[in-house]
Formats: C-alpha cells, structure tokens, sequence
C-alpha cells in the first residue's frame, strides 16, 4: 500500500476534483469537514461563510488547477524519498486531522532523519489556520534551536 494515499483519502480526493469541475461552492462544502476540526467550524460559521464566497469568486483557472495538484497527490509516494532530507524538520499535524490523520506524519517523521513530529490537540488539516500561534510557535523553536 502507497503510505502516502489510503482509500479515504483516495475517495475524498477524487469527489475534490469533481466538485471543482462543477461549482466553486459545492466544492468548498465538500472540503469544510475534512479541512477544518469540528470546534473551529462551530466557533467560525461567520468567516466560513465569507471564505466560502471568496473561492466562489475564484477564476476557473484557479480549479483546473486544483484538478491537477489533487491528480497529483493520488499518485505520488515521496516515502522511499524522505531519508534524503538532511534538514532540521518538525512535522506538524491537527489531532483532529480527519484527511491526512497522524498516522501519515508517523510515516513522514520516520522517513526523515532526525525529524521530529508535533499533535497540536484540537486542530484539523488547516492547522496552521486554526491554530497559527501555535504553528509559529513550534517553527520558531526549530529555527531558534539551530
């Protein structure tokens, strides 16, 4: 099994490029749960909604490419790659992350030499949206740690 693709994630993926074919709305509804906690879109219905009028004002241009990047996650393993970087790295992850869950940045972590990997409780896939103090937090303490 590719580690970097599960058949969740596969399906979410291939409903993403479907919905970016046929309206910028539907879209950015079937994305809402996978992307954000529970907890952030229940404390930020207001500024959802708006976001969700900005991706409608989005050129079509903006989803055929959307189309391409997710054709692209479908069928990339970078896994056999990542001992090659020889950097300080933290991967960070949402608790709440229902799209790329802990697991695959277990896998990620691993593969990195060195890597270290940080949960950020109550956060989904857009951490570093519902919770950027925190994002800026952990990147500071790699940078500051060098």
């Amino acid at each position: 099994m590719d580690s970097e693709l599960d058949p969740v994630l596969e399906a979410a993926g291939v409903c993403w490029m479907e919905a970016a074919k046929v309206d910028p709305r539907l879209f950015y509804k079937t994305m809402l749960p996978w992307t954000y906690s529970a907890a952030f879109i229940a404390a930020n219905r207001e500024m959802l909604r708006a976001r969700e009028d900005s991706v409608a004002l989005l050129p079509a241009a903006w989803f055929d490419g959307f189309v391409e990047l997710c054709m692209a996650f479908l069928t990339i393993d970078i896994t056999p790659r990542l001992s090659k970087i020889h950097c300080p790295t933290t991967v960070i992850v949402g608790k709440e992350d229902i799209l790329k869950p802990v697991k695959f940045s277990e896998i990620i972590a691993r593969g990195i030499p060195g890597a270290m990997m940080k949960i950020i409780p109550g956060a989904g896939h857009a951490v570093v949206i519902e919770q950027p103090a925190r994002v800026a937090e952990e990147v500071w303490r790699v940078v500051l740690s060098r």
